[in-house]
């Protein structure tokens, strides 16, 4: 998910109060434009009216092990 994705309004100052995460840890996904899975996963149990993308368990651990394998060159 894009941090361009969250609803309008939306100011990383709540996301990061929403997620019990610092403020500045929260500007380093404006810096990527991406919000971490693990952390959009959280965010969906928080505030699913934030959230578009319909992320589900199975989804993520696929997710992890495809990133996993990547990072140990097993493409």
């Amino acid at each position: 998910m894009k941090v361009t994705d969250l609803p309008k309004g939306v100011t990383l100052y709540e996301l990061a109060k929403v997620l019990g995460i610092t403020a500045p840890a929260a500007y380093k996904y404006k810096k990527n434009d991406k919000i971490p899975d693990l952390r959009v996963y959280q965010l969906k149990k928080l505030k699913p009216e934030w959230v578009q993308d319909e992320i589900t368990p199975q989804k993520l651990i696929k997710k992890l092990m495809e990133n996993q394998d990547k990072r140990n060159g097993n493409e």
